[in-house]
């Protein structure tokens, strides 16, 4: 995974190449307990915009809160 504030490369269908300052979206199921919710934290420190999925609510929203960052974006 590229640093926050790096940029990205991948490669295309045809094996080209490519650049990309887009940021990356993760989906992460269970992200608001243990390897769940250290694969946010490590995906969110490097910069990716986070989708945290929980099935409980309160606790979904708890992790999010323990997980801020300064410049995460968690939701």
């Amino acid at each position: 995974m590229a640093p926050i504030g790096s940029s990205r490369h991948f490669m295309n269908q045809s094996g080209k190449h490519m650049h990309s300052d887009r940021k990356q979206v993760a989906l992460v199921s269970g992200g608001n307990k243990g390897i769940g919710k250290e694969t946010v934290r490590g995906l969110a420190e490097r910069g990716y915009i986070v989708y945290m999925g929980s099935r409980d609510a309160t606790g979904g929203e708890r992790a999010r809160e323990e997980l801020a960052l300064p410049a995460s974006d968690i939701r």
